[in-house]
């Protein structure tokens, strides 16, 4: 008798079904990614803007409002931004959560945070 070599039909259906699952989650996943990026690069920009630095705590939310409807953004409006003084410098932060389902009643929550800060 020969020894069976490699893996067999179902080893192999396995794998793919799988690979295909964590596929699909990621693809379900990667919006959030790309949106909390998105909220960085806004963060990123103001923090050097005359916006923040001079502005009032309703000037730097209008401000990010405005930026984030031109980015789609919807996981976080500027109401919910944490604006801080810390000496000269306005720190404005974003800690939101975004809860993605993946299938039926299977759920991911990723908790994201963003600052102004140069920590």
């Amino acid at each position: 008798m020969k020894k069976q070599r490699g893996m067999g039909f179902f080893g192999t259906l396995i794998v793919v079904i799988a690979g295909i699952m964590v596929v699909l989650a990621g693809l379900r996943i990667a919006p959030a990614y790309i949106e909390y990026f998105a909220v960085k690069s806004i963060l990123r920009t103001m923090a050097s803007s005359a916006e923040v630095q001079g502005g009032n705590t309703k000037e730097i939310r209008s401000a990010f409002d405005k930026r984030a409807s031109m980015d789609n953004i919807g996981s976080i409006k500027g109401e919910d931004l944490d604006i801080s003084k810390s000496g000269n410098e306005t720190i404005v932060s974003a800690n939101y959560t975004v809860k993605t389902p993946l299938a039926g009643n299977a759920s991911v929550v990723i908790d994201f945070s963003a600052s102004t800060s140069r920590k």
